[in-house]
């Protein structure tokens, strides 16, 4: 499973209207499967309140990233990956104080530069990095792998 650089689609886009988010999500050409489910994970962000970080597709998987008290992931590292309802589905979940002291942190480099954009693109960088972290453990640990520790 090669992992490609995925594009960036910014909220916005979505809010400004479905129509033009499914438009630039049809130029990642991407399975239908896979671009209803991003759709899908991606109503949810929509909402006021929700425990999503991120969501992104290497082009077989879709990986939505999620923060979870840190009690639910039982003294592992994150990110716990897990299967999501769809079957091309991937939800990793990340420690809910792990993703706080990020935030914070890119916040106070706010406050210290005065830079917003300095926070947000740190912030993004964060993400990536996340997103990258995912996927080694999808490379190492596939989920096909998953059904034979069930027997």
């Amino acid at each position: 499973m090669g992992f490609e650089p995925w594009k960036e689609i910014d909220v916005d886009d979505i809010s400004s209207g479905a129509h033009q988010f499914r438009k630039e999500l049809s130029k990642l050409n991407l399975r239908q499967d896979l671009e209803e489910e991003i759709i899908s994970q991606i109503n949810e962000i929509t909402s006021e309140t929700h425990n999503i970080i991120f969501v992104f597709s290497d082009k077989e998987w879709i990986v939505t990233g999620i923060h979870v008290p840190d009690e639910a992931l039982d003294g592992q590292e994150s990110p716990i990956l897990m299967r999501g309802a769809n079957p091309r589905h991937i939800i990793a979940a990340f420690s809910q104080s792990e993703i706080r002291k990020k935030i914070r942190a890119f916040d106070e480099l706010e406050i210290i530069t005065g830079l917003p954009q300095e926070s947000d693109e740190g912030w993004t960088h964060e993400l990536e990095h996340m997103c990258e972290d995912v996927m080694v453990k999808l490379r190492t640990n596939p989920p096909e792998s998953w059904d034979d520790l069930l027997k």
